[in-house]
C-alpha cells in the first residue's frame, strides 16, 4: 500500500466588511510506498513499492462578491515537487553518478492559477467565465521522475505551458 503524509499550515481574512475570504496555505505532502516498475524497459524487473515523492508549496484564493451580483473567486498555486527515493533502473547511456533523485515529479505543473468571474443576470440565470493557466510539464510514468536524458541533461519532452479559458450559462428551472 501507499502511504501518504500531508501537513499544511493555513490562515484565512475575512476582507471589506466579509465580501471577500482571502486564504493562504504552505504545504508539504510526502508519498511513499509508490508502485513503480523495477525493470530497465527491455527486460522484466517486477514492480515493487519503492517510490517515495514530495511536494512543497503555497496556496494563496480569494473568493467574493464585487457587486451583490458578481462573484470572483481565483486561485494561485506554487509548488516543488522532487524524487526523493526510487528503485527504477537508470538508462544504460546514463553517466556514472546520474540518479533519478531529485528530479521533478511526471506530469506535474509547478505553477496553477485559476479565475473565475460568475455574473448572477436574474434569479434564474447566471453567466460567467474561467481562466485556468498550468505552468510547463515533463512527461513521464505517474508518480515517478520524468523521462531525463542525462546525456544532455535535461528532460526528454516537456508539454509548454498552457491557457484554457471556459464560459458558462446556466438557469434554474425550479427551487
Amino acid at each position: 500500500p501507499e502511504r501518504v503524509e500531508s501537513l499544511e499550515l493555513g490562515f484565512k481574512a475575512d476582507l471589506f466588511d466579509d465580501r471577500f475570504l482571502f486564504t493562504a496555505a504552505a504545504f508539504r505532502i510526502t508519498k511513499s510506498g509508490i508502485f513503480e516498475t523495477a525493470g530497465d524497459g527491455y527486460a522484466a524487473g517486477g514492480s515493487l513499492n519503492t517510490g517515495r515523492t514530495r511536494v512543497e508549496g503555497v496556496e494563496f484564493g480569494l473568493v467574493g462578491n464585487l457587486t451583490d451580483s458578481l462573484l470572483l473567486q481565483a486561485a494561485l498555486t506554487l509548488m516543488d515537487s522532487e524524487v526523493l527515493a526510487t528503485s527504477r533502473i537508470l538508462p544504460i547511456t546514463a553517466p556514472a553518478g546520474s540518479s533519478w533523485l531529485g528530479k521533478d515529479i511526471a506530469n506535474f505543473a509547478d505553477t496553477q492559477f485559476s479565475a473565475q468571474a460568475r455574473w448572477q443576470a436574474s434569479d434564474a440565470v447566471a453567466i460567467g467565465g474561467t481562466a485556468t493557466y498550468k505552468s510547463e510539464m515533463h512527461v513521464g510514468q505517474p508518480d515517478s521522475a520524468a523521462d531525463y536524458n542525462f546525456t544532455l541533461d535535461t528532460y526528454n519532452f516537456t508539454i509548454p505551458a498552457y491557457w484554457t479559458f471556459d464560459a458558462f450559462a446556466s438557469y434554474q428551472f425550479s427551487p
